[in-house]
């Protein structure tokens, strides 16, 4: 009977209606819908306040009408009055089911069986959303649709009867007992209809905006996907013309910074932006592409939620009349054209000045291997310059570092200084903060004065220096700030043992050292300089040496055993200068180069037994027995690994290349893990590892407590690893600095790796990794009680892995720091 009703329920005088709030009583149109129909209503909503809805829907359910209502709580506590809805629709008896997936339900449409109408649109059942208080000077912008088009009110059947038979994403909410059913038949999707997140809104709308030619036009309330933003740069470069109308309550509105980049982005490329002018908010979510003749409007915002999570209904449409009412619509309100001043001009706002934190202002006695400046930027700046040097008035460092804002008081931007400070020297530093529009502010000058004597003819405190082997000539280092010049002979550093040159210091455990080799005198094709790490003074001790040279190119040479034959890996075939590193860590060496001192690449890796005490330095050797070569170095640094110990059984190091030495300590409960490197990510990897072995089938489960942002993609959580090469296969359960949680893992050693999305929380979130034979599964919890699947792979792994904690910056130029807690290790055998 009902299906009969619904074929012929179509009123003949029905048509498409738009309906417009800033002039309009949109609300007195949805009331008649309400009031009229006699066959049944379906209704869902994000919150509704306005009990004149709720009063007519409860009428004609009391009068025999069929209702139907799918809501959202999650609402109630930013929209109180939303709860005392919700109760008088269950104590009335209305079937009611509400979503429980992450993402929120986000719909606002009323959908009228036998009048074959379906309500949608951005705006919520609020008391003054669908009516002015003052035409043109006092509303909420938005743009109803009141559609008969049976393409589309039918398609609404069908997904409407999708979520209420749903019992994955859904749940009951009130007064049902029975099965749950379907009321429609089943129909066609119209191909202008848009249901995230099971479609991507964002997809097809970047589409779109790639095809067009002629203009495009944005009613846009929330903008925080960079996606849509990215493909509107791309059209203005293209030539194509922009206009915005956006919220100003959303560009700076604390709680989504991104919101500020996005528009500021915008506007530095060329978009024309306009703001509200009215006494209201503009709420609408419209796009008008001109060439293409087509609008799209909906309930889904430029945000990742509104594509990938939240339930929402989008309209891809090229009907004359949607096309034609946007287009007055936005032109009225752009132009101001009634004489009400709807829109106003758009003046980008400057960043937070940034407060500098550490090394504190008149700081003395700081050691030289700590490099790093930290300063708490606020939530507007997303872009710094570095002000670093001896001068009171320090000269520009580093420009356009695109490092974020400081989402909290604890979050504090970081600068790996690329030099060396030296001893007995004061430092003066600045920070200015950018917004991505350009404009700035500057922090206060501050500064610093290093330990030890200053810089003269001799080494800095704590260096030495020695001819080591046969050279057959006396060899020197000096020290002028901020060069090494070392003067070294000998035949060789090759074979079962050297000749060299070598300016050192001890050090302790794992570190890096860091130079670069600014000249290398030209004695002979093989006259080497560069970094070396040598177990003792003896000529035949073992080493690593990467080096340069003038006809050789770049080369990572080293002896594994002590008075065993060198052995040899190529670099580059560049020559002076040229940046080299060595990094310790554990038993492992690894080599690198570099042409700039910021983007490295790894030579070589290899295991050489050592004691923990070492000594690092700079080698030079001419080749040439009884000859003198002469090289310069600048840049020169020692970094020393810290932390405190881990619990019994657990140890970390660096895995893959990274730039700056990793660590890893416990206490209190709390596993503090910091790493570098440009991710854990396609064929290998770069980070800091801290961890355990396990035999067998296990799990591991951690709450990552925070994770600081260096980038959006900086990353902690728990790994299930099959070696430490940077490699290996691994699975990897991860919450990011500003991009949600994730599932990645390397099903083969050397393959790409592969991602799986989980929710878009942030920290603290609780992770676990489970390994099963060769499954691994991997999920997430809000709480550490009731846990989502977010993924499994099948990962041939060895009976015994490296199980632990995971932690990589995602950028070259700075480390980050990741806290966890409540970690257990269950099953197998793990020490």
């Amino acid at each position: 009977m009902l299906t009969a009703l619904l074929l012929s329920a179509r009123p003949a005088q029905a048509a498409d209606r738009l309906c417009d709030p800033a002039f309009e009583d949109c609300r007195a149109i949805l009331l008649n819908l309400i009031r009229n129909e006699n066959v049944g209503i379906d209704v869902g909503f994000w919150f509704m306040e306005d009990g004149r809805y709720t009063n007519e829907i409860i009428k004609r359910f009391n009068a025999g009408v069929p209702v139907r209502v799918l809501v959202d709580p999650r609402s109630n506590p930013g929209t109180p009055i939303n709860a005392q809805i919700l109760q008088q629709l269950q104590d009335a008896g209305i079937p009611m089911r509400k979503r429980v997936a992450d993402g929120i339900l986000h719909w606002k449409m009323m959908l009228f069986a036998g009048q074959d109408v379906v309500e949608f649109s951005g705006a919520n059942y609020s008391a003054f959303a669908l009516t002015p208080v003052e035409p043109y000077d006092s509303y909420i912008d938005e743009a109803i649709a009141f559609v008969d088009n049976p393409s589309v009110t039918n398609s609404f059947r069908t997904k409407y009867d999708d979520l209420w038979t749903n019992t994955t994403d859904y749940a009951n909410y009130a007064n049902i007992s029975g099965p749950l059913t379907r009321t429609y038949p089943t129909f066609t999707k119209d191909p202008e209809l848009n249901w995230p997140p099971q479609e991507s809104y964002r997809s097809r709308s970047v589409k779109h905006y790639n095809a067009e030619t002629v203009g495009i036009d944005i009613d846009m309330y929330r903008i925080t996907d960079r996606a849509h933003t990215d493909a509107i740069i791309k059209a203005v470069e293209r030539g194509v013309p922009v206009r915005l109308y956006t919220e100003q309550r959303e560009y700076r509105n604390p709680a989504r910074p991104w919101v500020a980049w996005n528009v500021d982005r915008l506007y530095a490329a060329g978009v024309q932006v306009r703001i509200r002018g009215h006494q209201g908010l503009n709420h609408q979510k419209a796009v008008i592409l001109k060439g293409q003749r087509m609008v799209i409007f909906g309930s889904s915002n430029w945000s990742s939620p509104s594509s990938d999570a939240q339930q929402e209904h989008n309209y891809f449409t090229t009907k004359p009349y949607f096309f034609d009412w946007f287009t007055d619509q936005f032109e009225r309100k752009w132009n101001n054209s009634t004489g009400h001043i709807e829109t106003a001009p758009f003046t980008p706002l400057p960043p937070d000045t940034p407060q500098n934190r550490q090394p504190a202002n008149g700081a003395t006695d700081r050691l030289t291997t700590n490099r790093q400046l930290t300063w708490y930027a606020g939530l507007w700046a997303h872009v710094y310059d570095i002000y670093f040097g001896t001068s009171p008035t320090p000269p520009l460092l580093a420009a356009n570092l695109e490092l974020g804002p400081s989402f909290s008081s604890s979050d504090v931007k970081k600068f790996l200084l690329p030099s060396p400070l030296q001893p007995g020297t004061t430092y003066y530093w600045r920070i200015v903060s950018k917004t991505m529009a350009g404009l700035q502010r500057s922090g206060p000058v501050w500064h610093f004065t290093t330990a030890g004597p200053a810089p003269g003819g001799s080494l800095p405190s704590g260096w030495s220096s020695a001819d080591i082997g046969d050279t057959g000539v006396q060899g020197s280092s000096t020290y002028i700030d901020p060069t090494f010049t070392v003067r070294g002979g000998g035949a060789d550093v090759w074979g079962t043992a050297d000749a060299l040159q070598f300016a050192f210091r001890s050090l302790s455990g794992d570190g890096t050292i860091t130079a670069r080799v600014a000249t290398v005198q030209n004695v002979a094709a093989w006259t080497k300089a560069g970094v070396m790490i040598r177990a003792s003074l003896s000529p035949s001790s073992q080493q690593a040496f990467m080096l340069v040279s003038p006809g050789k190119g770049v080369a990572f040479q080293r002896r594994r055993t002590s008075g065993g034959t060198s052995v040899h890996t190529a670099g580059s075939a560049s020559t002076a200068p040229r940046w080299v590193r060595l990094t310790r860590s554990g038993g492992t060496i690894t080599a690198f180069e570099s042409s700039n001192g910021s983007t490295w690449t790894q030579v070589g890796s290899d295991n050489i037994a050592m004691p923990e005490t070492i000594f690092v330095g700079l080698g030079v050797s001419s080749h040439v027995r009884g000859s003198l070569a002469q090289a310069t170095f600048d840049s020169v640094s020692v970094t020393v690994a810290a932390g405190q110990s881990l619990p019994s059984g657990w140890t970390d190091r660096d895995i893959g290349s990274v730039p700056i030495v990793g660590s890893a300590s416990y206490a209190n409960g709390t596993y503090t893990v910091t790493g570098s490197g440009a991710d854990i990510w396609g064929t290998a990897d770069a980070f800091h590892y801290a961890y355990q072995t396990l035999s067998g089938d296990g799990s591991i489960t951690a709450r990552v407590v925070s994770v600081e942002f260096a980038d959006r993609w900086s990353k902690g959580g728990v790994m299930i690893r099959a070696g430490t090469g940077a490699s290996a296969a691994h699975a990897f359960m991860l919450v990011s600095a500003g991009k949600g949680v994730a599932f990645q893992r390397r099903p083969v050693a050397g393959g790409e790796s592969l991602n799986t999305a989980g929710t878009l929380s942030s920290p603290p979130r609780w992770v676990r990794l489970t390994r099963t034979g060769s499954t691994f599964r991997a999920y997430e919890s809000a709480d550490g009680a009731n846990w989502t699947l977010v993924g499994s792979q099948t990962i041939s792994m060895p009976s015994t892995v490296e199980i632990g904690l995971a932690v990589t910056s995602h950028t070259t130029s700075s480390d980050t720091t990741a806290r966890f807690d409540n970690v257990v290790i269950d099953g197998g055998s793990a020490t």
